[in-house]
């Protein structure tokens, strides 16, 4: 992290500790599109401000002669699955569409783009070679075999491009207009030399939180997790010969395309079935040729781990002896929350392709939220608040990293990078009937998450890799709905289910998330 990072860090750090004002959730927010506000507890961290805990203190205002003792500390242990098997790209489009009859938009995996196997071979390797004769938005192919001698392409890469070169599916000459070419790749970007993705994600694990409420208003809590985690994938279809009647501009794109090649090679040979042939089909070794697994991920590993610090205040805006115009009795509590996660989670593995990572991917993280509810007697309460998580930069070695503006998903060639996220901005508002049937509790929270643009860089330079690619792509946003019950079988247990759903997304995953918990209060 820069040195500016970590001032600034460290002031916003130091601002939100002296200035504290009230609470307890799992305020953080996450890197993970998948699992933006991860819950922890179904109890007391979503029921602000942290209910049970602070339960006792409110019933006090409300009655002076009420001597219930006060809870100091809790812990929860909570089993919880998460999946997903929908998402939207950055314009809203929806991926995962069981309606659909478009291999495209029927798998997950795409809305972040199909895994454009052609894109591999355009564009420089790291040495700035490249089979363009030195322009990688050519038309024109040039000396193919001294350039393909002189490119740092795998076998595998060559074998595959001379195969298509002999069948007649790229141009011939200097003078002809390659299939590789710039005008035409762009007429379509989902489905000419790329596969599909319907990826589904999961995870299954146990998550707890222990609450320490030391003083009235004052208090702190833990937070993590074990789980594991599956993306998996049944097969990657082959996209290239769905163009043909998918694509909506076949008449510009296909006849055009397949009309410069007829006259440069005099045949009359159809590119679609040779690329779908030599690309498509060949994915599995084109993408291990350049060091990616497409098998199914799954691990057992630790999440980060969180830990905050809040403060809370009950205010009672009616008291009985001032209220003279008989008011509805109403107590509020604004609160501030200071955060930090350490990155105990599994970072990505770059090597396979359907890996994610466990927490936030190796960044260390901290946030502060700030909010407010009020709590009407005998009704529910309503709140409200606005949080930020700042994320710490990481250094990755041996990433994929585009070497084309067009390339999208999986990139030929790798190098080392240094990665500072953008922040995470959430707001959210809360309606908590407590108690509303004896010994009964309900939690509803509506969460706007939204992540801002990453700054990817190389830890040394070279200009054939382009990392703006990357981060054009890093920014997302999730809208979430949490729901619980809670239920108190003793002065000391509650036992609640938790129901989380992201209702709209984009750039994201779209996650469903239920959680069973046993709170142990003393």
């Amino acid at each position: 992290m820069t040195k500016h990072n970590i001032i600034y860090c460290s002031i916003l750090f130091s601002l939100v500790i002296v200035s504290f004002t009230s609470i307890q959730t799992a305020h953080l927010t996450t890197l993970m599109d998948y699992d933006p506000t991860p819950i922890f507890n179904t109890a007391n961290s979503y029921m602000p401000p942290n209910a049970h805990f602070h339960s006792y203190i409110k019933e006090q205002i409300k009655d002076s002669d009420d001597k219930a003792s006060r809870k100091l500390m809790g812990f929860a242990v909570s089993p919880f699955f998460a999946r997903s098997i929908r998402a939207k790209d950055d314009t809203g489009t929806l991926y995962g569409d069981a309606q659909s009859t478009d291999p495209v938009f029927l798998g997950m995996g795409n809305y972040a783009g199909t895994p454009f196997i052609l894109g591999m071979f355009l564009g420089n390797d790291p040495n700035g070679n490249n089979i363009w004769n030195g322009n990688t938005v050519s038309t024109t192919v040039g000396n193919l075999q001294t350039n393909l001698n002189n490119t740092a392409w795998p076998k595998d890469f060559n074998d595959t491009f001379l195969q298509l070169k002999s069948y007649g599916a790229t141009a011939q000459n200097d003078d002809a207009e390659s299939i590789f070419s710039a005008p035409y790749l762009n007429q379509d970007q989902l489905y000419f030399g790329a596969v599909s993705w319907p990826a589904t994600y999961q995870k299954l694990g146990l998550r707890f939180e222990f609450n320490f409420d030391f003083f009235k208003n004052l208090g702190i809590y833990v937070q993590g997790g074990v789980g594991n985690l599956k993306h998996a994938t049944l097969n990657y279809p082959g996209l290239t010969e769905a163009t043909a009647t998918n694509a909506t501009s076949t008449t510009t794109y296909l006849s055009d395309l397949s009309t410069s090649i007829n006259d440069a090679y005099g045949t009359t040979n159809n590119p679609l079935p040779l690329i779908s042939q030599w690309i498509d089909s060949n994915y599995i070794d084109l993408l291990e040729s350049v060091g990616y697994s497409t098998k199914n991920f799954e691990e057992i590993r630790f999440e980060d781990l969180r830990a905050h610090i809040f403060v809370r205040h009950a205010f009672d805006m009616h008291p009985p002896i001032h209220n003279k115009h008989k008011w509805n009795r109403m107590i509020f509590t604004p609160y501030l929350i200071a955060g930090l996660s350490l990155p105990t989670g599994h970072e990505k593995n770059y090597g396979q392709l359907q890996s994610l990572a466990f927490g936030n991917n190796g960044h260390s993280s901290v946030g502060a939220t700030g909010g407010f509810m009020f709590d009407f007697e005998d009704t529910i309460e309503i709140g409200a608040e606005l949080g930020i998580t700042a994320f710490f930069e990481n250094k990755f070695n041996n990433v994929p990293v585009p070497t084309h503006e067009q390339q999208r998903v999986v990139y030929p060639f790798r190098t080392n990078i240094v990665v500072q996220p953008g922040y995470n901005w959430h707001t959210a508002v809360t309606m908590n009937a407590y108690e509303f049937v004896n010994n009964v509790n309900f939690y509803f929270k509506y969460v706007f998450v939204t992540h801002t643009k990453d700054t990817i860089s190389l830890q040394k330079a070279n200009g054939n890799f382009l990392p703006h690619v990357l981060e054009n792509q890093s920014e997302w946003s999730s809208q979430l709905i949490t729901t619980a019950l809670d239920f108190a079988v003793h002065n000391m247990i509650h036992m609640g289910v938790s129901w989380q759903i992201s209702i709209d997304q984009k750039n994201a995953r779209a996650p469903q998330t239920v959680m069973a918990s046993v709170n142990f209060m003393f």
